[in-house]
């Protein structure tokens, strides 16, 4: 089978020539076949020949071929309501990844102003009232929004309330007016936020930090500078979602300076301390690290930081239960530990410090993704900023590992204007970089392991919006081509495709409807 997907996945399937060998199968043996192939090729295969575009029609094909896009690109499964939507939906959606290179590299900027690449453009209207302050609109009390990868939910965080929007799978939804508050909670933010989904794959988890309420302080009776960090649950694809509190903790200081999550676990620093944090079991380990740490990541029952110097690795320790009335060990308690191994930067990379003094940064996926283990300098320069990628690979057993070089080019900005680069996102295989320069919106994508290197006018990013607003928050999901930003006391979203219901008429073939990114 292995053997007949290669052959059958390549570009000849875009000609009109029928593949004989294929359409001399049963149909039993091309339902299997399928799910070797992406979307792109079941397309093509379409067009080659009547048994073959009967085939591709089947509605099982396209249920399970958006399953496994969903998995490839790390998706919150329950973005898609699977066995609710129709075969041009589902034809839809798992199409649309594939197509977002026509968007995210195109070799030079679009037009703005009419000629946006977005498709549709709608406002989330904002709440009624909430909150003891009896808040009326957005105003400046948003500090930040995040899009669920799939691009369905969207969750906002306000000075004091927390909110999860459900915005639907496709521009319909919006043209509808079906977008829906799902749940609403009272904290008191204070800049920090994780999501990812649970272990299962059906709620998410939110660990967010906020101030703690006079009535902790008063408990602790401390004067210290506290602040609190918890993780909150919702299954938001429910009747009656709910963000119920899962667990919290008390620290003391100002802030985290790095944080992750993995399943159950979070792991954060502080100065250098390093705790580990089971918010299920409400276990815990702390111990100090000498060295000064730029990005952290959790892979399974290892904690891999990086440094200014080389990457480190600690295997996770027993966890104990945690001590509620001792919210934090005194300093000269806490053991050091020395990492289980470290990987020396490669010599062609820059020293981080002086990366640093250079206004330069390590930007890589948000903490949503789990793979890739990868990360990129990025160093200011004449034309914008340039931008050398690395991969770290480790054995198979986690006893050692290399950094990779493997990729270096250089993307033009707008010049004496400040930028700001979202963590990336990971979508068909590429990585996805999101940022603004002043009111100017733009995108890049390119491969995660390329060891081309290409001149900046074939890297030109491209601009996806350019706002009156110098102060943004962007939120932008690829797999779904959909971003959201909050400017002028708004939240807007855009859909970077065409809705099913403007370019459809449901009697043609499905493949007929792909144009909203082509």
């Amino acid at each position: 089978m292995d053997c007949v997907a290669k052959n059958v996945r390549c570009d000849h399937l875009k000609t009109s020539s029928s593949p004989d060998f294929l359409s001399a199968l049963p149909l039993d043996l091309l339902l299997h076949l399928f799910p070797f192939l992406g979307p792109l090729d079941i397309i093509a295969l379409r067009k080659t020949c009547k048994t073959l575009h009967e085939a591709t029609l089947q509605r099982q094909v396209w249920l399970n071929t958006l399953r496994l896009v969903c998995v490839a690109n790390s998706v919150f499964a329950p973005s898609f309501p699977f066995m609710e939507m129709t075969l041009l939906e589902l034809e839809h959606a798992a199409v649309i990844p594939s197509l977002w290179r026509s968007i995210g590299s195109a070799n030079k900027p679009l037009p703005v102003g009419d000629d946006q690449p977005h498709r549709t453009k709608r406002i989330l209207c904002g709440p009624t009232s909430h909150g003891d302050g009896g808040i009326t609109a957005w105003g400046d009390t948003l500090s930040d929004l995040f899009l669920v990868p799939g691009g369905r939910y969207l969750i906002l965080f306000f000075d004091d309330l927390m909110s999860v929007y459900d915005l639907g799978n496709t521009p319909d939804t919006l043209l509808d007016c079906n977008t829906r508050l799902l749940a609403s909670v009272e904290i008191q933010f204070k800049w920090l936020f994780l999501v990812h989904p649970s272990p299962d794959g059906s709620a998410l988890r939110i660990c967010v930090s906020g101030e703690p309420a006079e009535d902790e302080l008063e408990q602790i009776g401390q004067s210290e500078q506290w602040y609190k960090l918890q993780v909150y649950e919702i299954y938001p694809h429910h009747d009656s979602p709910r963000l119920e509190l899962l667990s919290h903790w008390m620290l003391l200081g100002s802030s985290t300076q790095l944080y992750s999550i993995h399943l159950n676990r979070i792991v954060f620093i502080r100065d250098d301390i390093l705790t580990v944090w089971d918010f299920v079991a409400d276990t815990s380990a702390t111990w100090r690290v000498l060295d000064e740490f730029h990005q952290i990541i959790i892979a399974n029952d290892s904690i891999i930081l990086f440094g200014s110097a080389c990457v480190s690795v600690w295997n996770i320790p027993a966890l104990l239960p945690r001590d509620r009335e001792r919210t934090t060990l005194p300093y000269v308690d806490v053991p050091i530990i020395n990492p289980l191994f470290r990987i020396d930067y490669p010599e062609c990379m820059p020293p981080i410090v002086d990366a640093f003094q250079a206004e330069s940064t390590i930007q890589g996926p948000w903490d949503w993704y789990t793979e890739p283990w990868c990360y990129d300098m990025v160093l200011q320069s004449e034309a914008g900023f340039a931008i050398s990628r690395y991969v770290v690979a480790f054995n198979k057993d986690m006893t050692g590992g290399t950094i990779e070089k493997t990729a270096c080019y250089e993307l033009m900005t707008t010049p004496d204007i400040d930028f700001f680069i979202e963590p990336y996102r990971v979508c068909h295989d590429q990585l996805v970089m999101c940022w603004t320069e002043g009111s100017i919106i733009k995108t890049h994508t390119s491969a995660l392991f390329s060891q081309d290197t290409s001149t900046p006018r074939d890297n030109e990013p491209l601009i996806l919006e350019t706002w009156k607003n110098e102060y943004l928050n962007i939120s932008l999901c690829p797999f779904s081509a959909r971003l959201c930003l909050f400017s002028d006391d708004k939240v807007h979203v855009y859909d970077f495709r065409s809705p099913l219901c403007s370019n459809v008429n449901q009697s043609r073939a499905p493949s007929q409807a792909l144009t909203g990114l082509t």
